[in-house]
């Protein structure tokens, strides 16, 4: 893991935010930065080798949107410097995925 997944990990690790993370779980031909199975939501970490990346990172959000995981992608620049804004958004997708459910 990187730097700034590890700032996040710490963040979001046993159920501080009310689910459970998993960090690194692999998914079909994937690995997961995080992903809590209670709510079937994945946080990606995108550092700077995603710039060139996005149309792989929209095909990749997209077959894993049609086994049901939502992504909520999150810059690198956010997390080192507005981790409590990051965290609320990710309260914000939890919570949106319990409504679905």
């Amino acid at each position: 893991m990187t730097a700034t997944e590890l700032t996040l990990w710490h963040e979001l690790r046993g159920k501080g935010l009310g689910v459970s993370f998993r960090r690194q779980h692999p998914v079909s031909d994937f690995v997961l930065d995080f992903y809590a199975p209670e709510v079937r939501l994945a946080i990606e970490v995108d550092g700077p080798v995603h710039q060139g990346r996005r149309q792989q990172d929209q095909d990749r959000d997209a077959t894993l949107a049609a086994l049901g995981i939502r992504v909520l992608r999150i810059p690198n620049d956010d997390v080192t410097q507005g981790l409590p804004r990051v965290l609320d958004d990710v309260r914000s997708a939890i919570q949106h995925q319990d409504h679905d459910h």
